[in-house]
């Protein structure tokens, strides 16, 4: 038997096949050119050849339709992952704009509030002011009052000590 080396014609009279066996007993030379048989392009029994590798139609058509089946599931689980996302996504959104609705309201109230306590402070301010004069008035009042009732007591004691 005789084998090509890939791509170069050494000495092999079908050089340009690279990497098939072919016996020299099987060429027959017509003129200058060689005659080879079909059956040096098929296979010997328990030798595989460079054609044997190629799949078949049938066997391309059964890779590609798996191939298909796998990258649809694929596209599908990334479809749901994505609609997975978008949800949570739209949650994130809307809880957000409640929080804002929530602390926008919680502002206002305490912005109200704040009103409320400053002129509540303002009504207790003006209020001991008016009131400061009349709350002292009474007490200076009770102590003249008092200062009357001691000196009519202490009056009323010498007039019984003295004879």
């Amino acid at each position: 038997m005789f084998r090509a080396a890939p791509g170069k014609a050494t000495g092999n009279p079908l050089g340009i096949i690279a990497g098939i066996s072919i016996p020299l007993a099987a060429l027959t030379q017509v003129g200058t050119a060689y005659q080879v048989p079909l059956s040096a392009y098929l296979p010997e029994q328990g030798q595989n050849s460079a054609m044997a590798e190629y799949p078949t139609h049938t066997e391309l058509d059964a890779k590609l339709g798996k191939m298909s089946a796998e990258t649809d599931t694929k596209i599908t689980r990334m479809e749901g992952k994505l609609d997975t996302l978008l949800q949570k996504l739209d949650y994130a959104l809307k809880d957000n704009s409640e929080t804002r609705t929530t602390i926008r309201e919680e502002a206002r109230s305490t912005r109200e509030l704040s009103w409320v306590i400053a002129l509540g402070f303002l009504a207790i301010i003006i209020a001991g002011a008016a009131l400061y004069p009349v709350v002292f008035d009474m007490g200076g009042k009770n102590q003249d009052s008092i200062d009357r009732s001691v000196k009519s007591y202490l009056d009323h004691a010498r007039q019984i000590a003295t004879p």
